[in-house]
């Protein structure tokens, strides 16, 4: 079992050999210090974090949406492996990485049939292209299953404020950066909204 991801807020990866990852997860104490000097959060919103999150797993959500997540010891969990974005766009051509682009807004209309909704639009980082070259979201620690939230994060163009766009694209690909623009302002709006949500009834 190897470590290959020890950034994250909530939990250290490990490739378990198998096709999969283990999420293993970090003491609190790590975890509130973590969420409190670098997003200002204090424990209690951290806590409704990681508890939305957990109750998604095994629920009547499509679980491939989210690399098949399956509970393990505590609050651990295991994922199907993938390709993080920011790997596969950084070694992909335009017109391929235009694609995934597209897939990414699909997949965010999917998670809406589903009744939930990312909310920090980090896809470089929180995303990946599984076996069967589908988006999915692998981690999720930051969703919401309230269509009013949702709309809000509609409303102030939420995924233009997120590292993902205003620091990772706009400093690596300046051509794809515009496309991700145009295409997620043309697609995730209210209409879409009240086309495709579905409440999941999770939380």
């Amino acid at each position: 079992m190897n470590l290959i991801d020890s950034k994250g807020f909530f939990y250290n990866v490990y490739d378990i050999g198998n096709g999969r990852i283990l999420k293993i997860e970090k003491p609190r104490i790590v975890q509130y210090l973590k969420h409190y000097f670098f997003a200002g959060r204090f424990p209690k919103e951290v806590k409704n974090l990681a508890k939305t999150s957990y109750k998604i797993i095994g629920s009547v959500i499509d679980q491939e949406l989210i690399a098949n997540p399956k509970k393990e010891n505590g609050n651990s969990y295991s994922q199907d492996k993938v390709e993080i974005l920011d790997n596969y766009i950084y070694t992909h051509t335009f017109e391929e990485n235009k694609r995934i682009i597209d897939l990414y807004v699909n997949h965010i209309l999917e998670t809406w049939q589903n009744g939930f909704s990312d909310k920090i639009f980090n896809f470089t980082r929180n995303c990946g292209i599984d076996k069967n070259r589908k988006i999915v979201l692998v981690d999720f620690n930051e969703v919401t299953c309230d269509k009013k939230v949702v709309s809000d994060l509609i409303h102030k163009k939420r995924w233009l404020h997120a590292w993902s766009y205003t620091h990772w694209l706009s400093f690596t690909n300046k051509d794809l950066w515009k496309y991700y623009k145009k295409v997620m302002d043309s697609k995730i709006t209210h209409e879409n909204l009240e086309k495709f949500w579905k409440d999941s009834f999770v939380v």
